[in-house]
């Protein structure tokens, strides 16, 4: 992977230079994020692996702003037409995005969504338009949120986190990692030690969590879910996703559509291309890891 990434970043357009952003990226301040752009004609799927390498995904536009900000964006750079983070479901057919969000924004032109998979956007007016992942080529943006430092923190004094708990500042809560337990075995576990199965509501929290576990000891290129799987406090009930913990769902990071049945884990993929993802498990399933949330008293 790591070879073929610098090929990829020698055929990148510069944007803005910021700090904070990964290798080769330049931030923009208006997308608030991190942007690369693939230039060159690779396919759609391998821009998208790639960019989640990176912790990031193709980019899309969630609202008519940031829909104006990126063709202004391709525009400069004389692209015609871009590939965005948002596809067809193949079972469903319906349209989803990339990076986990609901897809609740789409700027379509005349007679679209045709049956192609993939959507782009025009930049001489704005529109989205279907193409085909598989056939078409076209450039993209890979799109990564500002990193902050996710690695466990030693607490504070007058913080209440346990003996084996590790802070984290961003959010003031402990965490703590068990092992080998099925969904119903954490929720018993977490409750125990006066905490919930963790709810995650940013990327930076997300991050903190893989740093904790799959991004420090996950096992690359193994079909044993056992191994690279955590299990979170996410439960499909009564037709809808929820916390355990009561909070508001207020982010997700499924892999593809989102599941609508199970109990919410993080995953790794076989290739190990991407430790940040979620999918939806059967909540019996024995998994390596779990996460337990709590409050500090800070």
């Amino acid at each position: 992977m790591a070879s073929r990434l610098l090929v990829v970043c020698f055929f990148a357009i510069p944007l803005i230079s910021a700090q904070n952003c990964p290798f080769s990226f330049n931030y923009d301040s208006l997308l608030n994020g991190c942007l690369f752009v693939y230039r060159t004609n690779y396919t759609y799927d391998q821009m998208e692996t790639d960019c989640k390498g990176y912790g990031g995904h193709l980019v899309t536009s969630h609202n008519a702003f940031e829909n104006s900000r990126l063709t202004s964006i391709i525009s400069d750079y004389g692209f015609p037409r871009v590939f965005l983070g948002t596809r067809r479901d193949a079972i469903s057919g319906n349209f989803y995005n990339l990076d986990g969000t609901q897809f609740l924004y789409a700027n379509w032109g005349a007679g679209q969504p045709l049956g192609d998979d993939c959507a782009t956007v025009d930049s001489n007016d704005n529109f989205w338009y279907t193409m085909s992942c598989q056939n078409d080529r076209l450039p993209a943006i890979c799109f990564v949120q500002q990193t902050v430092t996710t690695m466990p923190t030693v607490p504070p004094i007058g913080s209440t986190c346990p003996p084996g708990w590790s802070y984290y500042a961003l959010t003031k809560y402990c965490y703590y990692v068990g092992n080998d337990a099925t969904f119903y075995d954490a929720m018993q576990r977490c409750s125990q030690m006066g905490s919930s199965l963790a709810s995650v509501h940013s990327y930076q929290e997300n991050s903190f969590i893989v740093g904790l576990t799959l991004g420090v000891t996950a096992s690359c290129g193994t079909s044993d879910s056992y191994k690279n799987d955590v299990w979170l406090g996410g439960l499909y009930n009564n037709g809808a996703w929820t916390w355990l913990d009561g909070s508001l769902l207020d982010y997700v990071r499924f892999y593809g559509s989102t599941p609508r049945t199970g109990a919410t884990s993080l995953t790794v993929d076989s290739s190990c291309g991407d430790f940040t993802d979620w999918r939806g498990r059967d909540p019996t399933e024995l998994l390596q890891y779990y996460i337990c949330k709590r409050y500090s008293n800070l």
